[in-house]
């Protein structure tokens, strides 16, 4: 049984919670961890538990039917460019079917790598002026492109 729905059924008996942690042996012969697990649940707090594990299970079930269409679309009009993609090192199938949808699955459109990566936000500054530098953070660019490539770099 999940720790949650424990929680949401009432176990209060904590040498039942005591056995649910990871906790070295010196802690569970103590008494500390014992003491540290009696806590104050009430019916509303229980109540308040069942509908955030519900709405859990709803975005779970929604993300799920996400993935399955965003497949089926990549797989029906952009199978190439995402086998391509995942051909890199470090973009999964999620990467490349977001990259794919970010950039319109054509590249044609960037004339070199220069202009995707300014375009997504990943190239820096270069503003310099008698020889100091002014700044060098990235440019704003499309930050959900962005964000996918941090993560797959």
């Amino acid at each position: 049984m999940l720790t949650v729905d424990a929680l949401i059924r009432g176990y209060t008996d904590s040498d039942y919670w005591v056995g649910l942690v990871y906790g070295n042996m010196k802690n569970k012969q103590s008494g500390k961890l014992k003491a540290a697990l009696t806590g104050n649940i009430r019916e509303h707090h229980r109540k308040q538990l069942e509908w955030l594990k519900a709405e859990y299970e709803m975005y779970q079930k929604q993300t799920g039917e996400c993935l399955k269409a965003m497949q089926q679309i990549c797989g029906d009009k952009f199978s190439l460019a995402v086998k391509l993609l995942q051909t890199l090192p470090g973009i999964s199938l999620i990467a490349a079917m977001t990259i794919t949808a970010e950039t319109g699955g054509d590249m044609r459109v960037f004339e070199n790598s220069r202009k995707i990566t300014g375009w997504t936000g990943l190239r820096p500054g270069n503003d310099e002026s008698a020889g100091k530098y002014k700044s060098s953070a990235t440019t704003k660019g499309n930050k959900y492109l962005h964000s996918m490539l941090v993560q797959c770099s």
